[in-house]
């Protein structure tokens, strides 16, 4: 009979306030033998403990969030002597059937029920303890194999924490070895970040794209600059503080993003958030674990490719027009700095950008390649403008003009400066205006001053 039959009578019958209270940040993990599912682990305990005690086991950092449990049946105190109860000091406890429980560093003991704010506490102080407390900041493969996405993002970000408060006392030597072992943290973190089969990311309810977070700020010498827009990701197991976080839910909405059947999902949306929409990285749980874009996953190479075959995309200007959208219109002092700044980036990026206009001949078989010279009627895109004026429909990338104009369709590369003197043009007209703008000749004269 094991410890969590023995001792299973005396546990139901224990009132709330006979439950230990305690914490346990597990530091290291010893197995007993090579036939026994037991384990021996050890750190720093808070509260108290006793031989007998049952302890719930919490991986916070892992997706699937299990909360599994197990039974002392002896333990060590901080002099390595046998004992059967032990308070606030170093511990090594001995679990029943621990083995399966899935056990490593950063797993929290702790009492049934327990606050999960304080859960997280202790997660986030045992893995600076050993990895940037112990293990200096490097990590083993091992290691590696053994920990989760959200793990390895607290780990790199208490590593740079302690960094920052160290840096005035670092040699030139230790500067160079702390960059050196930053780089390695986020190699590892980027490759979980792929590796993932679902992530957490924040979307805007105005432009249902991924929310592009950039702080604004003064600058000294005068005038506001704005940061490179950024998303926020999280593993599946961080959804909860995510949400918490980004609770206005007339602003934002968590979504889910999954590798998927053919496991290109993640990378595919990597791929349009950041070469598309123009996000330049994502920031990590926090600000302070932040990768760029091109750590993540490089921009497409088409090297050797003709100008003519190769995808129109606008990311330069498409992050501004989203900063725009997400903004809305300006009422606060702060949005209307916000709002000059981004229309400000956004005429620098129109006058050189190159659009698609949808077109098609009439009777033309979809698939054949649009001759000019045929003599056959080309239709040109137009929508009704503003005073009368007719608007051409420009779009900056194939994936929007698809939302809206089907296979039949073709499309054309343009620019502003080619039809604003006849025509007003329209930007990424869809359902929602939040995913353009609108430009007329007087306009694109304005755009073009800016500097």
């Amino acid at each position: 009979m094991g410890l969590k039959d023995l001792f299973k009578k005396q546990e139901t019958e224990e009132t709330a306030q006979d439950k230990p209270t305690f914490k346990l940040g597990v530091e290291d993990v010893y197995k007993i033998s090579d036939d026994s599912l037991d384990l021996v682990v050890t750190g720093n305990l808070e509260g108290t403990l006793k031989v007998g005690d049952f302890v719930w086991l919490t991986n916070l950092g892992d997706d699937n969030g299990t909360v599994r449990t197990s039974a002392i049946y002896a333990m060590e105190n901080a002099q390595r002597e046998k004992v059967f109860e032990v308070t606030n000091e170093p511990v090594a406890l001995w679990l029943e059937d621990a083995m399966p429980l899935g056990i490593k560093k950063g797993t929290v003991l702790h009492e049934e029920g327990a606050d999960k704010e304080e859960i997280y506490k202790t997660f986030v102080n045992t893995l600076g303890n050993v990895f940037v407390g112990r293990q200096e900041g490097v990590l083993t493969k091992r290691d590696i194999d053994a920990l989760s996405l959200a793990d390895l993002s607290e780990i790199a970000r208490v590593f740079l924490l302690y960094c920052h408060m160290n840096a005035s006392q670092e040699s030139p030597e230790e500067h160079t070895a702390n960059v050196g072992k930053i780089e390695q943290l986020m190699i590892a973190v980027r490759d979980k970040l792929l590796q993932a089969d679902e992530l957490v990311t924040v979307y805007s309810k105005k432009t249902e794209e991924p929310y592009l977070f950039s702080q604004t700020q003064q600058r000294e010498e005068g005038g506001f600059i704005c940061s490179s827009p950024m998303i926020f990701i999280a593993p599946v197991a961080y959804e909860e503080r995510l949400a918490s976080r980004f609770a206005d839910t007339e602003i934002f909405e968590l979504r889910r993003i999954q590798k998927g059947e053919d496991g290109k999902g993640i990378e595919n949306f990597f791929l349009e958030t950041f070469y598309q929409n123009g996000a330049t990285g994502v920031h990590l749980v926090t600000e302070q674990t932040s990768l760029a874009a091109e750590g993540i996953i490089a921009a497409p190479d088409y090297t050797g490719v003709a100008e003519e075959d190769i995808p129109v995309t606008n990311p330069d200007a498409m992050r501004w027009i989203l900063l725009l959208g997400q903004l809305g219109f300006p009422q606060t002092e702060e949005q209307k700095i916000m709002h000059g700044l981004y229309y400000r980036f956004l005429c620098l990026e129109l006058p050189k950008a190159k659009f698609l206009t949808p077109i098609k001949l009439e009777n033309a078989d979809p698939n054949a390649q649009i001759d000019l010279q045929s003599g056959e009627k080309l239709n040109v895109a137009i929508l009704p403008g503003k005073d009368e004026k007719e608007a051409m429909v420009f779009y900056t990338d194939w994936k929007r003009l698809r939302q809206i104009y089907d296979e039949s369709w073709s499309g054309m590369i343009q620019t502003l400066s080619q039809v604003t003197k006849a025509f007003d043009v329209v930007i990424n007209p869809s359902e929602n205006p939040a995913l353009g703008c609108y430009v007329n000749d007087e306009m694109f004269e304005e755009m073009k001053k800016v500097d």
